[in-house]
């Protein structure tokens, strides 16, 4: 890692560490983590505190992040990195089929995976099919998980209003209920659970993307 990127990667593990969290686990993983590997879907513009959220409360679990290739994906790669993750290089713009290929081998090793789902350039809140795609090649659940954090600003400038919460503030962590996608899901089934996941993350996040 270059001295940026570890640099980049302290300044994010400080500033997170410097929150106090409260835990809302809908599903159980946290206090009853199930034998088989998971799929985690966020939304982008709650990346920031994800790699510390992850470490605190699954940090056991092996994790592959997808991340895009252009300059503020390799930052993210560098952090992903610094929390000891392993970056798939890849998204629906560039190098989508490869990076799916890759990030599926990686589950069926046993690696949990997870990445920002509207991203890399939106629509924000509106969720990519390629989670639901892994889920079914798989078998795996996508499990939403959000944070709401107070107080907060918004990076209003950026395509998602990227949250950024303010040291020493409350983030409140949100694991909501597992989604199952069949291994020989049609095109019908895959926008519905799409729409499904789309909706209980909102609902997760309190209703605001």
């Amino acid at each position: 890692m270059k001295i940026y990127g570890r640099l980049l990667y302290l300044l994010v593990r400080l500033w997170s560490a410097s929150m106090r969290y409260r835990l809302e686990d809908q599903g159980g993983i946290t206090t009853a983590p199930p034998e088989e590997n998971a799929l985690f879907a966020i939304w982008h513009n709650r990346l920031g505190l994800m790699p510390y959220i992850y470490k605190r409360y699954l940090g056991s679990r092996r994790l592959a992040v997808m991340v895009s290739g252009s300059r503020d994906g390799s930052y993210l790669a560098d952090i992903i990195r610094g929390f000891g993750f392993t970056p798939v290089i890849g998204s629906s713009s560039y190098r989508g089929r490869e990076a799916l290929q890759e990030i599926t081998q990686l589950v069926r090793e046993g690696y949990n995976a997870g990445w920002g789902i509207d991203g890399p350039r939106g629509p924000r809140g509106v969720a990519k099919m390629g989670m639901i795609k892994l889920a079914s090649l798989t078998g795996r659940p996508i499990i939403p998980t959000t944070f709401t954090a107070e107080p907060h600003k918004r990076l209003e400038k950026s395509w998602d209003r990227f949250i950024v919460p303010i040291p020493l503030g409350l983030c409140r962590v949100r694991f909501g209920m597992p989604l199952s996608v069949p291994p020989d899901a049609g095109p019908a089934v895959f926008e519905e659970r799409r729409l499904a996941l789309e909706a209980a993350l909102t609902e997760l996040s309190g209703g605001e993307v």
